[in-house]
């Protein structure tokens, strides 16, 4: 406390947000995302390497890791999984 005192002045005993302060650098491009969840819910049996290879044969390079990051995302609820599956059926 001191420190950060005596280094910033009144603005370092303010606290301070942990984590990255900007979209994490190894995140998807937005124009891939939409692909992902576009091709995912088309097919939404596919899982994650399915679809990474899919999206190859187009031309988009990603990974099945990347793939099923996006997939978690909070906005790709289950709940919309689900009803993408049952109307699959």
């Amino acid at each position: 406390m001191r420190r950060a005192f005596q280094v910033s002045g009144v603005a370092g005993l303010v606290e301070k947000r942990l984590g990255p302060q900007a979209p994490h650098p190894n995140r998807v491009e937005p124009a891939v995302e939409e692909k992902i969840l576009a091709y995912s819910l088309d097919p939404p049996t596919h899982g994650q390497q399915r679809v990474a290879n899919e999206l190859r044969f187009q031309g988009m390079n990603v990974s099945p890791t990347g793939v099923r990051n996006v997939l978690s995302l909070p906005r790709m609820s289950s709940v919309t999984v689900q009803a993408a599956i049952r109307s699959y059926r």
